[in-house]
This record gives C-alpha cells, structure tokens and sequence, in this order.
C-alpha cells in the first residue's frame, strides 16, 4: 500500500490521510472501512494502513453530528497547511 501516490512523491508531502466523521469508536470505523462494502471510503479500503491517533486524538469526542461535521472539515484544513494530502467528505 502506498503512503503517498506516486504522482506527489518529492513534491515536499508528509503523507496521505483520511479524515471522517463516525458515531463509533475511530477503530470500529477503520476496521468497517477496511472489510469493504458499502458503508466503506474506498481509498480507505485500498491503501489505509493504520490510524494516527497522533493527528486526530485531540479533535475527539463531540456532541452534536454539527460539531463533528466543523471539526472533519478543519482538522483536514489543519492537515492540508501541514503538508498532507487529505481525503474526507
């Protein structure tokens, strides 16, 4: 699986991440996306190798699917600014 497509390799960016939004534990959610099927991003399946608690940890819990849906979107701004390539939507 690969961390970054080959097309952006030496073009200065630290990684590929996936960035969502669930009701369920952030394990729960990578383990459904990797099983595949519907209810599963399809980058995710393909090349998701691990979560990075160490990006997301402290964006979690919120209380309303309002607040979750905010969060999704600036934490993948954040992600984007740090040289990321970030999928989420």
């Amino acid at each position: 699986r690969e961390a970054v497509p080959a097309r952006l390799a030496g073009a200065g960016v630290r990684g590929c991440v996936y960035v969502g939004q669930t009701a369920r534990t952030p394990e729960e959610r990578f383990a459904q996306h990797m099983r595949g099927g519907r209810l599963a991003n399809t980058k995710v399946y393909k090349y998701g190798v691990r979560l990075r608690p160490d990006l997301y940890g402290a964006w979690n819990p919120f209380s309303t699917r309002r607040e979750a849906e905010a969060a999704e979107e600036a934490l993948a701004m954040e992600l984007e600014k740090r040289g990321y390539v970030v999928y989420w939507g």
